[in-house]
């Protein structure tokens, strides 16, 4: 536990008010997300009561019991949550707020009561873009004038970016994870892609009936529990299927591609734990995962921090050079050929997983069958 107060106010305080903000965005913390930068603290939280992540947000309690959280999604949606130890909010008691940052423009925004003592402001998007340290951001509910220190709001909301960044990786495998094993119980779930549709809900409802749970279709870390025990009952394995492949008579290995974004993509099996869909590119050097999937495969235990060997410098599409960190893949499976000690490239956030020349040039030659849709490889 972190020892920081916040003026006059200890941790438990700042503890209640993060249980605040969960209510006031009907979530709930995630278990060891929660980081300390400067005066703010920043955590991220699941949607309503499920396991898949909803926002991270940054928050901040002053001296006088005044305390201001901004939560931050992914595509740029904001929210914005006030509250105040002297509000006795009703769940009808619809408010208006004025918003300042600084000496710049007001905002009169309504509010919504998310709780006895905080508030969500309905405030526009231009008011995020101002906060800045220097300034304090100022509230006017009721006549009553309240005022807080925005300093160290950068920091803290960089931090909020690669929250969200981190834990929106762990919805796509949460789900691919669940969408897998549904298939392999004889459910549809629709595609292994990671993506929750209806489909994958009625499949989720259709598995919790059939095992005597309340139906309420959401995926969670429980769920995909359940459904591992259910498949080592009845004897079905867990592990994700390896991609389709075939060896014609002319000794040609033939991987079987997917669509994918308009394009094709091959499956890849990363470690022998986990698939994932990646693009063709001989002009990567690297294969390459964006930083955000990383985080996923290392939290899940499919790679290891360890396994991070160095950096190496890569150019993007505009020119410019990056440097990113490089990292071992234990075993790299595209059909029925394993190749073992991959190198591969961390690269930006929400960048493509691209399948680069470190593994392309183990092979003597390959290709790509136009008319079948198919990738073509020669040992």
């Amino acid at each position: 536990m972190l020892a920081v107060c916040f003026g006059r106010w200890s941790l438990p305080l700042a503890a209640a008010f993060v249980a605040s903000l969960a209510m006031a965005s009907h979530a709930k913390p995630i278990p060891g997300s929660q980081t300390q930068v400067g005066a703010w603290r920043v955590a991220a939280f699941t949607r309503d009561s499920s396991d898949l992540f909803s926002h991270c947000a940054i928050y901040r309690v002053q001296s006088d019991g005044f305390a201001v959280a901004v939560m931050y999604r992914q595509k740029g949606n904001w929210g914005l949550v006030i509250e105040s130890t002297d509000w006795t909010l009703k769940r009808d008691d619809f408010r208006t707020a004025i918003i300042q940052i600084g000496t710049g423009a007001s905002f009169t925004a309504a509010t919504k009561p998310m709780n006895p003592r905080a508030m969500e402001v309905n405030t526009a998007y231009e008011l995020f873009g101002q906060l800045r340290s220097g300034v304090q951001l100022s509230a006017t509910v009721d006549g009553r004038h309240y005022s807080i220190s925005l300093d160290g709001v950068e920091d803290a909301l960089a931090r909020a970016r690669e929250c969200t960044q981190e834990y929106e990786g762990a919805n796509t495998a949460l789900v691919a994870g669940i969408q897998t094993l549904l298939a392999r119980l004889g459910y549809d779930p629709g595609p292994a892609n990671g993506i929750l549709t209806v489909k994958t809900n009625m499949a989720i409802s259709s598995f919790q009936r059939s095992i005597g749970e309340r139906s309420d279709g959401q995926p969670s870390e429980a769920l995909r529990a359940q459904l591992e025990k259910e498949a080592a009952v009845r004897g079905v394995a867990v592990a994700p299927p390896a991609p389709t492949a075939t060896r014609s008579p002319d000794g040609l290995i033939r991987v079987q591609m997917i669509q994918a974004n308009g394009t094709y993509a091959v499956p890849v099996q990363i470690n022998g734990a986990l698939s994932l869909n990646f693009f063709l590119d001989s002009g990567a050097t690297n294969v390459s995962i964006p930083s955000d999937v990383f985080g996923t495969l290392v939290r899940t235990g499919t790679l290891a921090k360890t396994d991070v060997i160095g950096k190496s410098k890569y150019m993007l599409a505009d020119g410019s050079i990056k440097e990113a960190p490089t990292f071992q893949i234990r075993s790299l499976k595209v059909g029925t050929v394993t190749l073992e000690n991959v190198r591969a490239l961390v690269t930006e956030a929400n960048g493509p997983l691209l399948l680069g020349m470190s593994f392309l040039a183990r092979f003597r030659s390959w290709s790509v069958d136009n008319a079948q849709h198919q990738l073509v490889l020669v040992r």
